[in-house]
This record gives C-alpha cells, sequence and structure tokens, in this order.
C-alpha cells in the first residue's frame, strides 16, 4: 500500500529502529535537526561556489542569507513533525546544486538523474522544482531545452512508477490523490474547509520568503531567475491544486523555500553593489509592520494554534530584525553585518521555541501526554485496557491506533493508508458489515459526508456510544459492552460517559 509518501524517509527512519526503538520519535527529531545543520552546510558550500566571482564582502553577506534561509521560523519548527520535510530540504539542495553544476560531462548528468529520482522518492510533489528549475535554467544560459538530460529524468522517473504500480498497485502515493483537488474523494464541504488554512500557510510561507525574494530580485542571471521562477510555480501548484490535510506550518510550500534560497545567495553581492539604501528601508519597515499585523490579528500561525509546538511571536520578530539588519546593512561591513544578523536568530531560537528542558522521553511517555490533548483520541486508554487484542478498529486519524494496537487491524477512513477507500471512497455500511470491527471512532467531525453516511445507515445501531464529548466520539459494538463499561470505570476514564445516549440518535 503506497501510505507513506516519502519512500527514502521510510529507509531513514529505520536508523532510529536500529539504534533504539524506545525512543524512535526522539531520534527522528535528532536526524531532522541534523538535516537543518546539513541545509545550512549545503547553502554555505553554494555561497562558496555561486559567490566565486565577488568580493569578500559578497561572500560574507551571502553566508548571512544563508543563515536566515536555514533558521525561518517554519523550517526551525517541522524538527517536531516527525515528517520527510526536513530531509526534502537536504535532497533538494543537493539536486540543484547538481543542476547548478550542468550535465556536459556523463558523471554530472548522472547526478542530476540520480538526484531528481531521490527527490521524487523523498518529496514526489518537489521532482516539479528540480524539472522547472532544469529546463529555465539551460534555456536561459544557453538558450536551448536540455531535452537529452529532461528525457532521461523522465525516463527514470518511469520506471520508479512502473515499479511503484508493480509493488504498490498504485503509482501514485495514495495521499496525491486524496490531496489534489482534481482526484479527491472528499466533498466540497471538507475542501471548503480548507481555504482558512490554505490562506493561512500562505501568509505564513511569505513571512518566510519577502526577505529572499527581495535579495534575488537583484539578481540578473539565468540561475536565479529559474530558481525563482521554481518557487513561484510549485508555491501555486499546492495553493490552487491540494487540500491541505496535515499542513501545518507551510509545510506542502516550504520545499520551495530552498530554491528560492540560493538564489537569494548568489544574488547577495549584487545586492551589496546595487541595493537602493532609501528602497531598502522602506521594504524593511513594511516588511516588519506586515509581519506584525499578521501575527497581531492571528492571519499567520501563533502560540493558540498548535499542540504540540508553538510559535511564539519571538520567532517573528527574531526573524524580522534579522532580516532588517541583513538588508539594510548590505552596503556596510557585510561580514560585521552578517555576524550580528545572527544574535537575533540564535536568541530567538532559544527562546521563541520554548525548548522544554533536556530530557529524553520514550515513544510511550510521549505517546501518553500527546493522548490528552486532542480530542479525536478520548476513551482510547479505555480500548487498549479493556479490549483484548486482536481487534478490529475505525478511525480516521491512525498514528496513535497504529501505536497502541500493533496486534490489530486499524481501518483508516480517510483513506491515507486504505487504497479502496482513497480511490473510490467508502461505502461505510458495506465495509462495517463485513469487518464487524469491535471499536469505531467516528470520522473528524470535518467529515461530514461521512458522518452523515454513518448516521442514515444501519450498521452503527450495533454500536453504543461510550464518549460523547469528541470530535470523534467513541462507539464500542454492543455485544463487548457489558465487560467494556465496567473495566472503563474501574480504569477512571473520565470520558467515558457511560453510552447513556441513545444509539437510536446516530453520531453527530
Amino acid at each position: 500500500m503506497y501510505g507513506n509518501t516519502s519512500q527514502s524517509f521510510q529507509l531513514v527512519a529505520l536508523i532510529p529502529l536500529l539504534i533504539d526503538a524506545d525512543h524512535y520519535i526522539a531520534i527522528v527529531k535528532v536526524l531532522s535537526a541534523l538535516s537543518l545543520v546539513g541545509l545550512f552546510a549545503l547553502y554555505a558550500r553554494a555561497a562558496r561556489t555561486l559567490v566565486a566571482e565577488g568580493s569578500r564582502e559578497g561572500w560574507a553577506l551571502a553566508l548571512g542569507v544563508a543563515l536566515l534561509a536555514a533558521s525561518a521560523p517554519y523550517v526551525l519548527l517541522l524538527v517536531h513533525s516527525g515528517m520527510e520535510t526536513c530531509l526534502a530540504f537536504v535532497v533538494i539542495a543537493i539536486n540543484l546544486l547538481a543542476i547548478h553544476r550542468g550535465a556536459e560531462s556523463r558523471r554530472d548528468a548522472a547526478a542530476v538523474v540520480a538526484t531528481t529520482v531521490l527527490v521524487y522518492l523523498t518529496r514526489p510533489d518537489a521532482v516539479a522544482i528540480s524539472l522547472v528549475s532544469m529546463a529555465l535554467c539551460y534555456w536561459g544560459r544557453e538558450r536551448r531545452v536540455p531535452w537529452r538530460i529532461l528525457l532521461a529524468c523522465g525516463l527514470a522517473l518511469v520506471a520508479v512508477l512502473g515499479l511503484c504500480q508493480l509493488y504498490f498497485g498504485t503509482p501514485l502515493p495514495l495521499a496525491f490523490h486524496l490531496k489534489s483537488r482534481a482526484l479527491t474523494i472528499y466533498t466540497a464541504d471538507f475542501v471548503r474547509i480548507d481555504h482558512a488554512v490554505k490562506v493561512r500557510n500562505l501568509f505564513g510561507l511569505l513571512v518566510m520568503a519577502a526577505p529572499l525574494l527581495y535579495v534575488a530580485a537583484h539578481g540578473r542571471s539565468a540561475w536565479t531567475a529559474a530558481l525563482v521562477a521554481s518557487f513561484a510555480l510549485f508555491t501555486g501548484y499546492h495553493y490552487f491544486s491540494t487540500i491541505e490535510v496535515m499542513g501545518s506550518y507551510a509545510r506542502f510550500y516550504l520545499p520551495g523555500l530552498v530554491p528560492l534560497a540560493l538564489a537569494a545567495i548568489e544574488a547577495a553581492p549584487r545586492l551589496r553593489e546595487r541595493s537602493r539604501p532609501l528602497v531598502t528601508i522602506l521594504f524593511c519597515a513594511l516588511y516588519a509592520a506586515g509581519v506584525a499585523y499578521l501575527h497581531h490579528h492571528r492571519i499567520i500561525y501563533d502560540g493558540k494554534d498548535q499542540l504540540i509546538s508553538r510559535v511564539a511571536g519571538d520567532l517573528y520578530i527574531g526573524y524580522a530584525l534579522a532580516a532588517t539588519i541583513l538588508l539594510a546593512g548590505a552596503r556596510l561591513h557585510a561580514g560585521a553585518v552578517a555576524a550580528l544578523a545572527g544574535v537575533p536568530i540564535l536568541v530567538t531560537a532559544v527562546t521563541g521555541l520554548r525548548a522544554p528542558a533536556p530530557r529524553l522521553y520514550s515513544d510511550r511517555e510521549l505517546l501518553a501526554r500527546h493522548i490528552e490533548r486532542p480530542t479525536t483520541l478520548r476513551g482510547i486508554r479505555a480500548v487498549e485496557a479493556c479490549i483484548p487484542q486482536p481487534f478490529h478498529l475505525y478511525h480516521t486519524e491512525i498514528g496513535v491506533p497504529g501505536v497502541l494496537f500493533p496486534d490489530s487491524t486499524v481501518t483508516d477512513m480517510a483513506g491515507l493508508m486504505d487504497q479502496q477507500i482513497a480511490l473510490h471512497g467508502m461505502d461505510f455500511d458495506a465495509r462495517c458489515a463485513r469487518d464487524r470491527p469491535e471499536v469505531i471512532f467516528l470520522p473528524h467531525r470535518n467529515y461530514h459526508s461521512l458522518r452523515d453516511q454513518i448516521a442514515h445507515g444501519t450498521c452503527i445501531h450495533d454500536y453504543q456510544r461510550v464518549v460523547r464529548d469528541s470530535s470523534s466520539p467513541l462507539y464500542i459494538r454492543k455485544d463487548l459492552i457489558p465487560t467494556f463499561l465496567p473495566c472503563a470505570h474501574r480504569l477512571g476514564d473520565r470520558w467515558i460517559d457511560g453510552g447513556r445516549a441513545s444509539p437510536a440518535e446516530g453520531p453527530r
């Protein structure tokens, strides 16, 4: 089943399992943090390569831009996501630097093809960045389309898609089908809910990107233009074409910052030479005011929006201050300015992230803390204690159930981990009658159509609601109720209400 989008991240995820399977989450976060260190190293290398003909001052300014790009607030916060985004930053940077070197020799051409395939295996959507940058860069430098290298990349990608079809039964990840507006089975009501998330993610991205765009605007090379174009096209693709389920901190958009950062790094010396002080000061003033306005009116993420990692206002302030120092001081002593710009970044990275006291939590400890936060998991501790495994459970959020019940079957009603549902939708009554699951957490309240289908069906009447106050109320099969409720009450699970609501009322 092609449920996990990033095949390369699954391979990397074997590392923490081999090191210490009980601390998988903590080790993945360490690997994500190391990925950001590697990203900055690649940016620093790009500064040396792309600014080879510039002055030492130009190189220092490029290094400052590299630090700014690698420490954007959302980039730092995605260390906590447990997903492939930080790894994707590194892979995309490696690929773009390979493209910049050109493909005149067989070795360079092989590097371009191999890294492009690796981009696809890490973030399939980001391969658009690779192909657009490649085509536009060659066209701008040589006034020709690089048909040979594009054909080689195309054949390699087709081969990967063919292997995925043979192995998974579908060439594209299930997430691509579900999160693409053109292919999704989600209803119009569900898609409309996504609009507010899109606006917040887009403005958050622009906060991270605006200083880099200003620097890149001073560049004049085909390479800079190609990278900025790939950033714009990638951003437009996600804004207009995708449904941003689990897209917090502009996670879908942020890979586009990598080409933009490399464009700004190359353009940094030209900023020093060509920028107009009054224009730069005006830009910085408007930028700082814009960030303050967006944060004050909660148009971008803030400390109230997330459960696990929060965006303190300090992060935005530090980033805007660093950008202002870097841009406004570009024509001064660039080395000193770059070092000075690093101060608010480092300070806010420590204070703004609100890092907890250094302690290595096990996965079970982190899981216990997480279960208490979202309402969608209320009652799951009683299920764990009172229904012996193996059993069958339905939910639209399967991460925690999958960890708690490794010997049981978990059906993902959202479809991200169920090919039949992802491609054709869910006939709840038919599946429920076939599977006879012991446990059903109703679909999250955002899934209006599926909840209506369940409410007007017949299978749910064989179940009794035992958790009322939840976005995904818990239902237990009626034949298990006589043993489940006494056990849950002995356990002291405060969310179990005893099933006082009549099953005839249907799900809410």
